[in-house]
């Protein structure tokens, strides 16, 4: 919570460089970075530190270490997220027109964005079976896209700004702690996440409607 009420308040002060940026973009950065820092550093930092212990002792990167050396490996792991959001956004603009009407520094910011988010699957691909890392990861980028969809309506008011930066961390934490963290939270833990996006997504029901 405390991170969205921050998130807010800076993206709609709307003074300086902000004021360049879609306030909902800076919104979800700002909560995103703010999340992974108190996750990383003050919340569960013991936690983190066993991920780096078990992805040290996976043999598929013990493999690739003893190839490319220890440093390009880690470099590699940690890199994996900001590539696979590169591949996507290329991806877009090659084949689509979506992001011709952001800036190049907004496609910047979508770009560490989704880095950020895809990141809680960095333990999953590295440490699951292809069939565990197909249906995990495609289920929860398939929560991202909802939460997509829904950026018309939240673009338009503070209260759906707020509903999609706390389902967004919600699901990503959720995620993280389930996945990454091996706590075995259960649906309950994604239950506000789910919650808070169909409320986002209600005003865009006539959007809908009116295409049946």
């Amino acid at each position: 919570m405390v991170p969205v009420l921050i998130a807010l308040t800076i993206s709609n002060i709307r003074i300086g460089f902000l004021s360049n940026y879609s306030p909902l973009l800076i919104a979800i950065l700002t909560c995103l970075v703010t999340q992974e820092l108190l996750m990383r550093y003050w919340l569960y930092p013991d936690f983190n530190q066993d991920i780096s212990r078990r992805l040290g002792n996976n043999y598929k990167l013990i493999n690739i270490s003893s190839i490319i050396g220890p440093i390009l490996t880690a470099l590699s792991v940690f890199f994996l997220p900001f590539a696979i959001s590169a591949t996507i956004i290329l991806s877009v603009l090659k084949f689509t027109s979506i992001m011709i009407t952001f800036s190049m520094a907004e496609i910047i910011v979508i770009w560490i964005i989704l880095s950020l988010l895809f990141d809680p699957m960095t333990s999953v691909i590295i440490e699951s079976d292809l069939s565990d890392i197909v249906s995990i990861c495609f289920g929860y980028l398939s929560i991202i896209l909802v939460g997509v969809g829904a950026i018309p309506s939240t673009s338009e008011g503070i209260i759906f700004q707020f509903l999609l930066c706390f389902a967004l961390l919600n699901l990503r934490s959720a995620f993280l702690l389930e996945f990454g963290y091996k706590q075995r939270m259960g649906l309950t833990a994604f239950a506000p996440g789910f919650i808070a996006l169909f409320l986002t997504l209600i005003p865009n029901l006539s959007l809908i409607i009116k295409h049946l």
